[in-house]
């Protein structure tokens, strides 16, 4: 993959689009501990969500396993700290309820627009 294609997750029914990282979200210097270097930050949901999310075609749909695989390497391209898959997931529910993203519905263990 080239940094500026467009990259597809597919499932058995339909697909989700995501999107290659922009300069969309902001992250604040981070404290640098004994020694120098600064910890990794964890990555937070909202920041991937706005990064790496658009609705594919209506209906599409993705499992939770497949959003947490992207999410991990999104952290990693950005020199952040995952978090673990079960706390993704409930910060991934808690952040589409919170934060107007009620198009994004649970059925089960996928995720569909």
């Amino acid at each position: 993959m080239q940094c500026g294609d467009d990259v597809t997750i597919s499932s058995s029914m339909r697909s989700w689009n995501l999107f290659p990282p922009s300069d969309l979200s902001f992250s604040p210097p981070m404290p640098t501990h004994r020694g120098g270097t600064a910890p990794p930050e964890t990555a937070s949901t909202i920041d991937y969500m706005l990064e790496r999310l658009e609705p594919g075609e209506e209906g599409s749909a993705i499992g939770a396993e497949a959003l947490f695989a992207d999410y991990t390497s999104w952290c990693v391209s950005n020199g952040r700290k995952a978090l673990a898959s079960t706390t993704f997931i409930e910060e991934f529910d808690r952040s589409r309820i919170h934060h107007g993203l009620s198009n994004i519905r649970k059925l089960g263990n996928r995720y569909s627009v």
